[in-house]
């Protein structure tokens, strides 16, 4: 999945690294040299990855073309955020951090400009914010079509990117020529003509993510 990889100063490794692996559940992708004495860090989840180097190492130039003041603190001014993928509780989540006791700096709540989002700190002040659309209404990856709620995915289980249109008896996608059957036969049902059904259909199909060709 595409997103942002940021690079971060801090003054603690160890306990940085113990933060994004322990206390917000991010995957370790990369120590170095070791984790006893990491001087460089890789974390990812939902898209995002965030690489940790000691503020010291980037004090002192050690990043190509690029160097801190001495008088810069970690943190100021800028603000992570990381969208929430579509098939991820964002309530479970936020939830989840709050159990493990990690700063937040604004609860979850719906915003003005249409997201769902809540902010936490990380132990240098580093600001990552957690959004997700708020009205946000999934779609089957295969056909497009809405699909409403939790119960209407395959299987009824949410975790399944397919409506039960789109997916067999045991929840996997369908061939492409039975979901284009059976779009065709919906879309002559509701008043396509039937010349016109099959070339519609198919080019809408082919622009849904289980079918696009990148």
């Amino acid at each position: 999945m595409p997103g942002m990889s940021a690079m971060l100063g801090v003054k603690d490794m160890r306990r940085s690294v113990e933060f994004y692996r322990e206390k917000l559940g991010f995957s370790t992708k990369l120590l170095m040299p070791n984790g006893e004495g990491p001087k460089y860090a890789n974390f990812s989840r939902f898209g995002a990855t965030f690489m940790l180097q000691p503020l010291g190492n980037m004090r002192d130039g050690l990043v190509e073309n690029f160097r801190f003041s001495k008088e810069s603190e970690p943190g100021v001014g800028v603000v992570h955020y990381v969208e929430f993928p579509q098939y991820e509780d964002i309530e479970a989540y936020y939830s989840e951090l709050k159990r493990r006791e990690v700063a937040i700096v604004k609860e979850l709540e719906d915003r003005s400009w249409g997201a769902r989002d809540f902010m936490v700190a990380d132990p240098d002040g580093h600001l990552i914010s957690f959004s997700k659309p708020k009205d946000e209404a999934s779609k089957c990856f295969s056909c497009g079509m809405p699909i409403p709620h939790p119960q209407d995915h395959a299987l009824g289980n949410a975790s399944i990117p397919y409506c039960s249109h789109c997916a067999d008896e045991k929840g996997n996608l369908k061939p492409f020529e039975k979901v284009l059957e059976g779009g065709v036969k919906f879309a002559i049902s509701k008043g396509v003509p039937e010349n016109e059904a099959e070339a519609k259909v198919r080019d809408r199909l082919m622009r849904m993510p289980a079918w696009k060709i990148n």
